[in-house]
């Protein structure tokens, strides 16, 4: 078993709304005290994080963000590059976080995003498709 760990957003919850005294004590100590790199932030994690802060908490986005963004800079955590890239589409954008992080991963791997969403033709750096045009282009393979 390796040093890292896959840290779960109700830890990530109680570190930013210190709602709960003793669990926010406990995630603040996990974050600040742990070894560099050694707490894994997941994309999964970002996203349920993301919709309670905004959804049940009202946190404003350019908050959720920032906030995010502190996170993922405290040493303990890695990060990887795709998730940065999804939070900062997030803090740039007005889409909401599943599709920045699909809009992150599809330009990562140089692939096309197929969706009815109209949000991911936002991103220029990717190709998004609609399910027709894409079996379409894999038809004329």
């Amino acid at each position: 078993m390796s040093g890292v760990m896959l840290i779960d957003a109700n830890v990530v919850l109680r570190f930013l709304l210190a709602d709960d005294e003793r669990q926010a004590a406990e995630a603040e100590e996990l974050l600040l005290k742990a070894p560099v790199g050694s707490l894994t932030l997941s994309p999964l994690t970002v996203a349920e994080v993301t919709w309670v802060l905004l959804s049940h908490h009202e946190v404003p986005r350019e908050l959720v963000a920032s906030a995010l963004q502190r996170v993922m800079a405290l040493p303990s955590i890695r990060a990887g590059d795709t998730l940065l890239d999804a939070v900062a589409r997030f803090a740039a954008s007005s889409v909401d976080f599943a599709d920045c992080a699909l809009a992150a991963e599809a330009a990562a791997q140089g692939v096309v995003a197929v969706s009815f969403d109209r949000d991911l033709r936002r991103f220029s750096d990717i190709r998004a498709m609609r399910p027709r045009e894409a079996l379409e282009r894999v038809a004329k393979r």
